[in-house]
């Protein structure tokens, strides 16, 4: 490589252009921490010139450039910008920023010399698109306000067109303010704004009033073009501009992975005389969107969405176990792996593909089979299925009703495991290994059931009929399953209620568990008998069962009730806004104001139930478990003759 310092006036004085490539990030600089430190540099070594003084050279960091080949020794040169494009794109606003005011001061001989350090000359042709007249040509996210700041020429014009665009709102909480606006045009009003209030009230900032408006401008541009200098770096044809692009880059604040497999891909595009365009275009450009940006948290992590996306993608693609400190290095070995298989067009569409399930998976839109399941996996906080459900989606084109058969053995899975309180520690290698073993058997229901069922042990098993009737009936559920996920459970069993048995239904935020049988039942609900328990009797109770010590009658009949209080047969869907009102209430009470608010079948169940007791709640968790077991299918071949068994309850 070759490096050597030159000032503005050098980068920009011949007729060539900088392309940003589209790998680079977009236009980041803001107002804090770039523009107003750069702006007091400016204003500093104007100060020097003006006092007579030599001013020092003032370093602005590296530019690096990779010329880029020519098809014809007429072509113009072109150089890829690996580095720097921040201060290449800053450089080119200011002087658009000091252009715009010296015409408005017409300072015309001015306007015309910092006019020819942004657009290259048409004189030859090479240049006769407006798009090449340009020094620096950024990429497609910044393109259009960048045009506009360089040729519109007008700071109203610019400001106004701006505004229009977004829209805003002349008072009020959504007021547009400046930092709504792109990037680039942010940047430009400001470095006009600073320009302007310097030669309008230059004694008020530099402490001299004794130079003309256009002396001030002439020694500000002369500051710019000659003092500020970088070093610009050309590559030759031995240097790796990966591996350049990576390391300087890594400042204390990493690229993320997903800036590094924008880069590789696209820089390989280039090599390869791809269409690097259309492929943005179709292929990445839905990227760019905020979406991608927002961060979201899995487990401990908290990181934009796009590196989940990454890491979710690599798994369902290879099959195996992502190190999220290692996604770019996994994503190398994977393209390793298939290199002689794809070429980066179809890469990126095979990337595509994925994304899209992912987004759906993550903001799910509509009443298909897919959105609906996602609402399901988030009721149950179970991003770990999303590589199998994005294997099954992207790279397959099997039948609807085969997937939406996949999907609800899925679900009978992860329902049957979460309602038996298994372990959740085992999923991840489950489910890469379900991803290897329908890719290698096909991807189809019959599969994933064998697979499912041929898992043994707590940690991993698809629980039997058996296993899930003692756990359904018997365990407290209104514990065991966060809020969520107990709607998702009584609001399938409502749908079952209606012959809906294969509808994986979307939850209503509207809709809260309640108990019939309130928790703290003492004192208002007595036994059956008649016997009202005080709060010493209950505890006395519960204490002596903790231990293990021998129960009277009353005791065993405390303990029952106690046990029985948090099970699904004492659950039901209400409207929240009811759910507070009627919470304690004895049972003829809550049962009219349920019935009364409630059009649910769930709740058309008491009807015709004159007392809620013990008997009551088993016989209704009885009932629920049958519409259970023909929504939640158990593992294929096993407690057949106890499945017919059971649904004869």
């Amino acid at each position: 490589m070759k490096a050597k310092p030159e000032c503005v006036r050098d980068i920009f004085s011949s007729n060539c252009q900088y392309i940003i490539p589209i790998f680079q990030r977009h236009y980041v600089w803001d107002r804090e921490v770039q523009w107003e430190p750069l702006w007091d540099d400016m204003v500093s070594q104007l100060r020097v010139r003006l006092d007579g003084r030599v001013p020092k050279p003032h370093y602005c960091g590296a530019i690096v450039i990779d010329e880029r080949k020519k098809d014809s020794v007429s072509e113009s040169t072109r150089f890829s910008v690996i580095d720097g494009q921040q201060r290449l794109t800053t450089f080119q606003i200011i002087l658009s920023a000091l252009r715009d005011v010296c015409f408005r001061q017409e300072t015309s001989e001015l306007t015309a010399k910092i006019g020819k350090l942004i657009f290259n000359s048409q004189e030859s042709g090479a240049f006769s698109d407006p798009a090449d007249q340009v020094k620096v040509r950024p990429t497609k996210y910044d393109r259009g306000s960048f045009f506009d700041v360089l040729m519109t020429a007008d700071r109203e014009k610019v400001r106004s067109k701006y505004y229009a665009t977004f829209k805003p709102k002349t008072s009020g909480k959504n007021a547009l303010k400046e930092f709504d606006l792109p990037r680039t045009v942010q940047a430009y009003l400001f470095f006009y704004d600073m320009v302007s209030r310097l030669v309008q009230s230059p004694g008020d900032i530099l402490g001299i009033d004794t130079y003309s408006t256009e002396e001030i401008l002439i020694h500000l541009v002369e500051t710019f073009l000659a003092d500020f200098q970088t070093v610009v770096i050309l590559l030759d044809s031995s240097d790796d501009a990966q591996v350049i692009f990576e390391s300087l880059n890594y400042r204390g604040a990493p690229l993320l992975a997903s800036d590094l497999i924008r880069n590789y891909a696209f820089m390989r595009a280039e090599q390869n005389r791809e269409n690097v365009d259309e492929i943005y275009a179709q292929d990445w450009s839905h990227f760019e969107e905020r979406f991608w940006t927002l961060e979201d948290r899995q487990g401990r992590l908290k990181k934009p969405r796009m590196e989940f996306f990454f890491t979710n993608f690599l798994a369902a693609a290879t099959g195996t176990e992502i190190n999220q400190s290692r996604i770019f290095q996994e994503y190398l070995d994977w393209i390793n792996f298939r290199k002689h298989d794809l070429k980066v067009r179809e890469e990126l569409k095979f990337i595509y593909k994925h994304s899209k399930v992912y987004r759906q998976l993550v903001e799910p839109v509509g009443d298909d089979d897919l959105p609906n399941f996602a609402r399901f996996l988030s009721a149950f906080d179970f991003t770990i299925a999303f590589p199998l459900v994005m294997a099954i989606f992207a790279e397959t084109e099997i039948e609807p009703e085969e997937k939406a058969d996949i999907l609800l053995t899925l679900e009978s899975y992860i329902v049957r495991r979460s309602i038996c309180d298994r372990t959740t520690k085992g999923y991840n290698k489950v489910f890469i290994q379900a991803i290897r073993d329908m890719r290698s058997k096909g991807i189809n229901q019959k599969v994933l059931r064998d697979f499912f069922t041929g898992l043994n042990g707590d940690s991993v098993d698809w629980p039997t009929d058996e296993q899930f009737q003692a756990a359904f009936m018997r365990k407290p559920l209104y514990k065991i399953l966060t809020g969520q996920r107990l709607v998702y459970i009584l609001s399938r069993l409502e749908h079952a209620e209606r012959h809906k048995y294969s509808e994986i239904i979307k939850i209503d935020s509207q809709l809260t568990s309640e108990h019939v049988l309130p928790q703290s039942w003492c004192g208002t609900w007595p036994l059956t008998g008649g016997h009202q328990v005080n709060p010493e009797q209950l505890e006395q109770a519960i204490k002596k069962d903790r231990l293990q010590l021998p129960l009277n009658g009353l005791e065993k009949a405390i303990v029952e009730r106690e046990r029985l209080v948090n099970t699904i047969g004492n659950l039901t869907l209400i409207v929240g806004r009811l759910n507070s009102s009627i919470g304690a209430n004895i049972f003829d009470l809550k049962r009219a104001a349920i019935l009364q608010h409630s059009s649910l079948r769930l709740n058309r169940y008491f009807q015709s139930v004159d007392d809620w007791d013990e008997e009551a709640i088993t016989r209704r968790s009885e009932l629920l478990f049958r519409d259970a077991l023909t929504i939640w299918r158990g593992p294929k071949g096993r407690s057949l003759e106890a499945r017919d068994e059971l649904l004869s309850v």
